[in-house]
């Protein structure tokens, strides 16, 4: 390779490495899928959370994630879209004050948030049991719950939350 090339080479990455951040601040969420389930989940997506939320500390502890200013507990399922099918596994529904569900459209830079009662869990959604056999359905401690359509119309008629600014507005209470 020629010095002209590596030259040339060194300016394709700096344009790509600048053309990169530009997309990154016009869209924070379009990178999203290149990272693990769990760089996403823990090292990116609570983190993010917290940091747009001053009412929440990470707090991962049993069963939880993040803690409110008012004590509550909450557990954080997230997902990029767009993606085939999303589901929340790992549901603990008696280690919980409330589940914390955040999309993030890796497309339109767009968040989807809701915020559920633990209690309401296994009450109003369609949901499966993981890791227990031998109990009945209703006497699950960890469930899986699917984005299906009658999850998701439960979801948006009764938990959405508007943005981050009334999540943060949430954990104060």
């Amino acid at each position: 390779m020629t010095s002209a090339q590596k030259a040339r080479l060194a300016e394709i990455d700096a344009q790509i490495a600048a053309l990169q951040k530009e997309k990154e601040q016009i869209n924070p969420f379009a990178n999203l899928k290149a990272l693990s389930n769990k760089a996403f989940g823990e090292g990116w997506s609570e983190p993010y959370i917290v940091s747009q939320c001053s009412n929440l500390i990470q707090d991962n502890g049993s069963g939880h994630d993040l803690c409110t200013a008012a004590g509550e507990q909450w557990e954080v399922k997230s997902s990029r879209l767009p993606c085939m099918s999303i589901t929340f596994n790992q549901c603990h529904p008696y280690e919980c004050d409330k589940f914390l569900f955040v999309l993030y459209d890796t497309i339109e830079g767009e968040v989807i948030i809701y915020l559920v009662p633990s209690k309401d869990i296994k009450e109003k959604f369609h949901y499966s049991r993981q890791h227990t056999h031998t109990a009945a359905k209703e006497d699950a401690d960890c469930i899986s719950i699917t984005y299906s359509v009658a999850n998701r119309k439960i979801l948006e008629e009764n938990y959405r939350v508007k943005d981050f600014e009334e999540l943060n507005r949430l954990a104060a209470a």
